[in-house]
């Protein structure tokens, strides 16, 4: 077959006051001049006799690649993702008139009938107080549907319109293409991809405006979609586990935005933005803004990296969960491990941190403290060069850190950077502090680091028991064997806690994931014998 037809009765369209079949191959055709999109458009489209065909497309549709209502790693991957998100920006980008005369119009009336419907056949979905909310936010906030506010749209982008192929993804079923807010797609993206933090974020930073109309159109939207998904799975889903966590974040969505305007971000990785750098940047004396990069592997906290006229330099944003404390904890520690030479950051002259002080800014709904410090060059090592010899420096570096007093409490392979096999960055001291000479957390974070370093998918083809005999020999060569000598009796069944709690910490992050590498990493450290 090498054609896929797609058909539509007649009686349908006696409904509309347009040939959705025309519509769409019109769409399609006007679509595939924009060479960001043809890409990822149906091929050798035709229309005979109101049946639209197009060139056969060897794939799966989204739905199959779903877990939990977000796209699987593997095959749809962040690159994927990101190219998808990308073609729905480029779309929004058209200002062709005569595409936009072909668009329906997503409008005041048309939500306010669309709701309407939903309160009538199922008033339950939320309370009474909650319908009035809904109804007074959307009547307050019609003017997010004026013309310099709505852009091209899909419109109908649930995953059955979109298929997967062996090299990336194509995009069906245009008979939807709508005029819309600009906010209504990171919007419905929040929603859909609830268990994909990332997606989610890097969908609002890719459409996100700064200004009132864009984040109010977005708060408005996130409401009207969250009633419509809460409708469609109270209307037609059959309630599982699956469905009833989806359903816990549509109505925390709704509660969010119900009763606020802005736009609330806790992680701002994918909302940083050049002018926001060269702000701090200017704030700090730092020179005149060059370039910067975010590293998005960065979690809790935010790294970026920024090229000044002066120099190079990292910029922590902490988590806005973070207290004062925990900020203070962590200058200290560095400032102390600075003074005895150990490659941590160099906070830059002119901040000065006496304790109860901080450098804060507020971006987008929270206070976030931060520190600039000069750049560490090096790189987390991949699978293709991580070494023994990584694993010896690890172990050293490691020593010298507890022989000033200090336990790191998170000593991870990424959060170690090396330049030509040595360490040159030690990183991500958030977790760490002071402890006395007789404290029994030498040995926990000694157990805690082996069991990390047993985890990391970089080292997998090295043998564990070559792992960890490397690393301890390296560590006790540095002399640090006072500190912990009185504990080692308990050091397997700290090795045995922290296997077994970092698998049950992968197993909540991913209900779904496979957990054979926690399994053989906890069934091996139950056997351990450290006499071998």
């Amino acid at each position: 077959m090498n054609n896929e037809l797609r058909f539509t009765t007649k009686t349908a369209y006696k409904m509309s006051h347009i040939n959705l079949v025309t519509k769409e191959f019109n769409v399609i055709k006007s679509l595939q001049n924009y060479d960001k999109l043809t890409k990822y458009l149906p091929q050798n489209i035709k229309i005979n006799k109101n049946i639209l065909s197009y060139k056969f497309i060897k794939g799966e549709v989204a739905g199959k690649y779903l877990e939990d209502f977000g796209f699987k790693s593997g095959f749809f991957t962040r690159e994927k993702f990101n190219e998808f998100i990308d073609f729905h920006y480029n779309l929004s980008q058209i200002k062709n008139r005569n595409l936009k005369t072909q668009a329906q119009l997503y409008s005041y009336e048309y939500i306010f009938n669309e709701l309407t419907y939903y309160k009538k056949h199922n008033p339950d979905i939320i309370s009474a107080k909650q319908w009035q909310q809904v109804f007074e936010k959307l009547k307050q906030n019609q003017d997010i549907f004026n013309d310099k506010n709505l852009v091209l749209s899909h419109f109908d982008l649930y995953p059955e319109n979109v298929l997967i192929t062996k090299e990336s993804f194509k995009i069906i079923d245009w008979e939807g293409f709508a005029l819309l807010p600009s906010a209504f797609i990171p919007a419905f993206f929040l929603l859909m991809f609830w268990r994909e933090k990332i997606w989610r974020d890097y969908s609002i930073k890719r459409f996100y405006i700064k200004d009132k109309l864009f984040e109010k159109s977005f708060a408005t939207i996130v409401v009207m979609l969250s009633v419509r998904f809460i409708y469609q799975i109270k209307a037609y889903s059959q309630i599982n586990d699956t469905n009833k966590q989806a359903l816990r974040w549509f109505y925390s969505n709704l509660d969010t935005y119900i009763n606020q305007d802005e736009i609330i971000v806790e992680d701002i990785r994918f909302l940083i933005t050049k002018q926001l750098i060269s702000r701090l940047v200017n704030a700090n004396n730092l020179g005149k803004y060059l370039e910067h990069k975010v590293y998005e592997k960065s979690f809790s906290n935010v790294l970026i990296f920024i090229k000044t006229s002066k120099g190079q330099y990292t910029l922590k944003l902490f988590n806005p969960q973070k207290t004062l404390p925990d900020y203070d904890n962590e200058i200290q520690i560095i400032n102390h491990l600075r003074k005895s030479h150990l490659p941590v950051y160099n906070i830059i002259k002119g901040q000065t941190f006496e304790k109860g002080q901080t450098l804060q800014i507020e971006l987008f709904g929270y206070n976030h403290m931060y520190y600039f410090a000069k750049h560490l060059r090096g790189e987390e090592v991949d699978r293709h060069t991580f070494s023994i010899n990584h694993v010896t420096e690890m172990g050293k570096i490691l020593a010298q850190i507890h022989s000033l007093g200090v336990v790191h409490g998170d000593f991870s392979k990424r959060n170690i950077i090396f330049l030509d096999n040595k360490v040159t960055g030690v990183l991500d001291l958030e977790y760490s502090k002071f402890v006395s000479k007789n404290s029994k957390a030498y040995v926990d974070d000694l157990a805690h680091s082996l069991v990390l370093l047993l985890i990391s998918y970089s080292a997998s083809y090295i043998p564990f028991q070559t792992r960890i005999d490397t690393f301890l020999g390296s560590y006790f060569s540095q002399g640090p064997s006072s500190l912990v000598g009185r504990t080692l009796n308990s050091f397997g069944n700290l090795l045995v806690f922290h296997a077994k709690n970092e698998r049950e910490k992968y197993k909540n992050l991913n209900p779904q994931g496979d957990m054979k590498k926690y399994d053989k990493i906890v069934e091996f450290i139950s056997r351990f014998d450290l006499k071998s």
